[in-house]
């Protein structure tokens, strides 16, 4: 699950590349002002030599210094990633962004002695109106006019702007995993981890498309529990939500290759995908699944049977809303007619 925003450096809290993106790139054309690249010098030696946590703590000493020192409530800060902040003091003219500089240097200092910090200071829009051109020429201006806290060796060469775009990158892979982690969220079912309504949705409409494109036929079940209720009040919504979970595992453990279990609507209501199954072919998967529960839930605390409705492509339809109905009606049938059956 996610647990942090993308846009959102994990170790200072301060918004990533990611928020700098989100938040500048419509405003940078009409920005005028400094912004001011701030370098963590010394960062990997203080990793090898006094270890991550001293480091971590440098770099968090860098962003409480930056965010204190903000002349007032429309400057902000952001991390670049690895060793690197910005911050974008609009209609502060270089003076007073020199000022502001050192201000972040001496509360830098006070909290933190193994390392230092370096700055550049871009003026806009005299050098760049555009994000992309403004990173340039920060980046650019780190290795030619910088100046350093007292605590850097002047003899260290800055960054150059290949390196630090190079952190960039990383960072960039780094969210990018954070991207796919938030989709893999939005498309699971947090209570049995099987694809989610809105998963099971977005595969129907491949099936489709498939069956479209090749002719290859598939099924549809909708399984329905038939004992949520008497769980729920008999024995609590805790133990029925175990339920539930055990039920998704047993349906999905007797998917092939190719097919896809998902939890659908609403409480024990499960979605089948069979790929290549044309519905009688289905109704013989679907029976199948019946038994294995009913075999199955027989040691849980109330044993369990499901309702199955049954829609091919193409003998019921071939399209979402015609097949999705089709296996509607034919669970409603399968419940009227007495529960554990399939139809």
């Amino acid at each position: 699950m996610l647990e942090q925003d993308f846009a959102v450096d994990s170790a200072t809290n301060l918004p990533n590349m990611f928020g700098l993106i989100e938040t500048e790139t419509k405003k940078i054309a009409s920005f005028e002002g400094t912004a001011v690249l701030f370098d963590l010098v010394g960062l990997c030696r203080v990793n090898e030599e006094l270890g991550i946590s001293i480091g971590d703590h440098c770099i968090l000493a860098a962003a409480r210094s930056l965010e204190d020192s903000l002349p007032d409530s429309h400057s902000r800060c952001y991390r670049l990633g690895g060793d690197e902040f910005i911050a974008l003091l609009p209609d502060i003219d270089r003076a007073a962004a020199e000022v502001f500089c050192q201000e972040v240097i001496a509360q830098f200092s006070e909290r933190c002695s193994e390392s230092g910090l370096r700055y550049s200071i871009t003026v806009l829009p005299e050098q760049a109106q555009s994000l992309s051109t403004l990173l340039r020429c920060a980046f650019d201006s780190v290795t030619s006019d910088s100046v350093t806290s007292d605590s850097v060796d002047p003899d260290q060469a800055a960054p150059k702007p290949e390196q630090l775009l190079e952190r960039l990158l990383n960072l960039t892979g780094d969210s990018i995993m954070l991207i796919r982690e938030a989709q893999e969220s939005a498309l699971t079912d947090p209570m049995t981890e099987l694809p989610n309504n809105r998963a099971v949705e977005a595969a129907f409409c491949r099936y489709v498309q498939q069956y479209e494109a090749t002719g290859d036929p598939f099924s549809v079940l909708l399984i329905d529990g038939d004992h949520l209720k008497r769980y729920n009040e008999e024995l609590g919504y805790a133990e029925g939500n175990r339920m539930i979970t055990r039920l998704g595992r047993l349906i999905n453990a007797q998917m092939r290759e190719g097919d896809l279990a998902g939890r659908w609507m609403f409480g024990d209501e499960f979605l089948v995908l069979l790929k290549n199954t044309p519905r009688a072919k289905g109704a013989l998967m679907a029976e199948r699944i019946r038994r294995v529960i009913c075999s199955h839930s027989n040691t849980w605390p109330i044993p369990v049977s499901v309702s199955i409705g049954v829609a091919g492509c193409p003998e019921n339809g071939t399209d979402y809303a015609a097949l999705i109905k089709t296996a509607e009606e034919a669970n409603k049938t399968a419940k009227r007619e007495g529960k554990n059956r399939v139809k």
